[in-house]
């Protein structure tokens, strides 16, 4: 008999008995009100390195994200650099990219990430590996001899290729022709090549503690072998080590038809593209009232609602698009738009160097111009930085700490179905002038209204919010006080509601206003904002906080190494103790400065003894702190 174990999360409703215990296609509260920051590491610092970004997770938690999407770490042929080789052409799996860094930084990284509430997501390709992944090699070199020969695919399957079209090796190995052969199509229909796969994704969620990932090309797998064959043994097996994991596919989920790839409809993902909004409506904006209705009805998904757990990811660019100020030739321009997208219902995203308007006038379109502006090492004193940071702290702040604008529609009238007969979570307020754009976000007792200029004059519009679909407890009612409280400007003032139906909003060129009409005083929290700092990885980092970290790798054989930090100077003290509580090894007892540190254990006690196989805790005391974790010796 084989014991096994699962976990699930469970979400106590308030002001109700009830207690929800998570299912397959449930996310938890983190993901519901996800914004996504894109870190490249190579464009992130200088440096260039995983080391290198640490220091800087405090300046992405005052930016007000509070998930963070890299990019591949994972080994790849050569160095990641800042033009094509970013990170896509994996050829091991399990092994963190040597120009990043090592094992060791990234599970650094991902602590420090979490000590600062911050989750984080990985990008990887289950469409592919790279030509000199040793299974490819060994393909290539025995053909049909090879035992890893079902694990590509080796056949034509028709299927929209969104345009890169299918080619073959001379050995019949299948790879998109718009990607080149170095990225060769692997096939999930095989059990052992899905399994290996599955077990990849394990590894990176137990041994680095990741919450989640970004997969690459999602669309080329799912159309050619199914959910059934990736997304769901995929969701399967994460959920059953992590529930509250959030998975992002690189597919598109706003249009009829795409329902099936989302949990909510037994498929893998809570998170999938909106690309039609970034194509139809956010990259080759008009600036005319014409633009302003499209992208009205882009973000309303013209009425599309997939489910309550299915999300769409809604950015201005990110590693694969061009900088939106080179689009607009503007940092102002993009600013009620940015407002736009992070109020509106979906899941904002921001690649690193978009709060500076990094990308603006720099070179020709096209390659290599556009690779120097979408993945170019970050100068974090561009032009746009003095009016463009603020702008994105306060928008994805005011998202965080208001729930009106993280809402989901659900299905409030309980038929088993999201769609236009439930309750809605966002609503167009007309405001007269087709530049002016404004839409409500209702939510009882704390309303959220947002109106943007997408002029370049200022522009006065006067409101009637009486006939707007606005909430409170009781219903709303004229003579009632309520709280107006503009949080993009920092003021409130209470208004009887009847002066409601004369709402005048006045906006500076491409301004934004954004609003809680409440029953209470409300103000968004802005934190300051800590300068990025280029790290030397030769220069120590100084922790925060005391941390013990899980040791790496666990299990072990023969050895593993235990990292530690330290932020008071003093005597420090690991002994390791096995399942008894009987100890087996000092591995630390000595005086140490402020600094992180490791030290390895290679499974002998004190009297010089090689142990025996067993689980083994491991403890550090340093003044006050105390603080234990596990670790398994396999022989």
């Amino acid at each position: 008999m084989n014991p096994d174990s699962t976990r699930a999360f469970f979400v106590v409703m308030q002001d109700s008995p009830n207690v929800h215990v998570s299912g397959y296609e449930d996310n938890p509260a983190w993901v519901k009100n996800a914004r996504i920051y894109l870190l490249f590491f190579k464009a992130f610092t200088p440096t260039g390195t995983i080391q290198a970004a640490i220091p800087n997770l405090d300046y992405i938690k005052a930016m007000g994200f509070n998930v963070i999407w890299v990019l591949p770490v994972t080994e790849i042929p050569g160095n990641v650099d800042n033009q094509i080789n970013i990170g896509y052409n994996i050829i091991d799996f399990k092994k963190v990219e040597t120009s990043l860094g090592t094992n060791e930084d990234y599970m650094e990284f991902v602590d420090e990430a979490h000590n600062l509430g911050i989750k984080v997501i990985q990008d990887i390709t289950p469409n592919h590996t790279g030509r000199l992944h040793p299974f490819a090699q060994e393909t290539l070199l025995y053909g049909d001899f090879s035992q890893y020969w079902n694990y590509y695919q080796t056949e034509f399957i028709p299927h929209n290729t969104n345009g890169l079209c299918q080619c073959w090796t001379t050995e019949a190995f299948y790879y998109y022709c718009g990607f080149g052969d170095v990225l060769l199509n692997y096939d999930w229909r095989d059990l052992d090549a899905k399994k290996y796969m599955v077990d990849v994704y394990d590894y990176w969620v137990r041994e680095f503690g990741i919450d989640g990932y970004r997969f690459d090309v999602y669309w080329a797998p799912h159309r050619k072998y199914g959910e059934q064959n990736m997304g769901i043994p995929v969701r399967n097996a994460l959920k059953h080590i992590k529930p509250d994991i959030l998975l992002l596919g690189e597919d598109s989920g706003t249009g009829a038809g795409t329902e099936v790839i989302y949990a909510d409809f037994g498929g893998g993902l809570d998170v999938a593209y909106d690309s039609k909004l970034y194509f139809n409506a956010i990259r080759d904006f008009p600036f005319n009232p014409t633009g302003v209705n499209t992208l009205h009805s882009e973000l309303a998904n013209n009425g599309f609602y997939p489910g309550e757990n299915s999300y769409f990811l809604r950015f201005m660019e990110n590693q694969d698009e061009d900088r939106i100020s080179y689009e607009y030739n503007s940092f102002e321009k993009t600013m009620p738009m940015a407002t736009s997208v992070f109020m509106a219902p979906g899941m904002p995203q921001m690649l690193n160097g978009q709060e500076v308007g990094f990308g603006k006038g720099m070179g020709a379109p096209g390659e290599p111009d556009l690779n120097d502006r979408r993945r170019g090492i970050i100068d974090w004193n561009f032009g746009g930085a003095s009016v463009l940071t603020p702008h994105y702290q306060k928008i994805a702040q005011i998202r965080a700490q208001f729930l009106a604008f993280s809402q989901h529609r659900l299905d409030t009238n309980g038929d088993g179905q999201v769609n236009n007969q439930d309750e809605s979570d966002f609503d167009r307020v007309t405001t007269g002038n087709g530049m002016v754009y404004s839409f409500l976000r209702p939510y009882t007792n704390s309303n959220g209204l947002t109106v943007v200029n997408f002029s370049g004059s200022s522009q006065s519009v006067t409101l009637d919010l009486t006939t707007t679909n606005l909430k409170f407890t009781g219903g709303f009612d004229p003579g009632t006080t309520y709280w107006v409280n503009d949080l993009y400007n920092g003021n409130s003032t209470q208004t009887l509601g009847s002066d409601l139906s004369n709402f005048n909003v006045s906006l500076s060129s491409y301004g934004s206003a954004v609003y809680t009409i409440s029953i209470l005083e409300e103000m968004v929290n802005l934190p300051p904002i800590p300068p990025i700092v280029s790290v030397d990885d030769q220069v120590a980092v100084i922790p925060a906080n005391f941390h013990l970290y899980q040791n790496f790798p666990n299990p072990f054989n023969p050895s593993t190494t235990i990292r530690y930090s330290i932020v008071e100077p003093g005597n420090v003290s690991i002994k390791i103790y096995d399942v008894l509580g009987r100890e087996v090894k000092t591995l630390v007892n000595e005086v140490k400065t402020v600094g992180t540190y490791s030290s390895t254990w290679n499974g002998y006690n004190n009297f010089g003894n090689k142990v025996s196989s067993g689980i083994y805790f491991y403890r550090m005391e340093s003044g006050s702190f105390i603080e234990a974790k596990k670790m398994i010796l396999l022989k």
